[in-house]
């Protein structure tokens, strides 16, 4: 369970950088949120399947 907690708190941490980064290194535009959404997209995506291949032992 905890390594579960650890997964989630580096999710979230990640999500939050990706989105400092874009503020801070990017032009705030319609073009560059799509940017961001595809980042934060593969960020929960990677997430999900680490969980699966962990919970399958794959590891």
């Amino acid at each position: 369970m905890h390594d579960i907690v650890y997964r989630a708190i580096l999710l979230i941490l990640s999500a939050l950088v990706a989105f400092l980064a874009w503020l801070v290194f990017s032009e705030v535009d319609i073009f560059s949120f799509f940017v961001l959404g595809g980042h934060l997209i593969s960020l929960v995506t990677g997430y999900v399947l680490g969980l699966h291949v962990q919970h399958d032992g794959i590891d």
